[in-house]
């Protein structure tokens, strides 16, 4: 039985401790804007929209730099 107790108090550290050291971040941006999270920097290139069979939705492109070198360019979407 002690057992069990010592389990779920694992657990319920684990969840409070997951919750408790996560940061995020939401801002409105334009064309051209930079973002930084550590020695990344996301700018945003382009918005565009896209339509599917039952959807319509936003892409946002974005550049990204590593200490000023390009890594890749990331799309995300809103739906």
């Amino acid at each position: 039985m002690i057992i069990a107790h010592v389990g779920l108090a694992i657990v319920a550290l684990g969840v409070l401790g997951a919750g408790v050291w996560r940061t995020e971040t939401v801002q409105r941006m334009q064309r051209g804007d930079v973002i930084r999270a550590g020695a990344y920097e996301a700018r945003l290139v382009d918005v565009v929209e896209a339509t599917g069979p039952n959807f319509v939705a936003e892409n946002a492109v974005f550049a990204i730099e590593k200490n000023g070198k390009p890594v890749r360019e990331m799309k995300a979407e809103r739906r």
